[in-house]
């Protein structure tokens, strides 16, 4: 019996190599979208709430929001990569493969 390939399937799947030591390949699967939307979601919720509990914000404060969303973002990394790959891939992503 023929063996089938996924990525004929769905030609959206991609095969990435990463490792900071050792290079291995993994698979990298596209978002649905209920991921995007909950991706989005996430947030406008978190975002809302930071004005909304500094309503009387100065200018001045803008590096406590640049600061709040990254805090956001690395605190929901995981979560992000693990909608794309099959397995934790953070401690092995190179900043380069991550672009990639």
């Amino acid at each position: 019996m023929p063996e089938i390939k996924t990525d004929k399937i769905n030609p959206q799947i991609a095969d990435l190599e990463i490792g900071i030591r050792n290079l291995r390949t993994i698979k990298i699967y596209p978002l649905s979208l209920g991921d995007q939307l909950e991706m989005t979601d996430l947030i406008t919720e978190t975002v809302q709430r930071f004005f909304a509990s500094r309503e009387d914000m100065e200018k001045e404060d803008d590096i406590e929001f640049v600061q709040f969303f990254v805090n956001l973002l690395k605190d929901n990394l995981d979560k992000i990569l693990g909608l794309i790959a099959d397995e934790d891939i953070l401690k092995e992503l190179s900043n380069l493969q991550a672009v990639t």
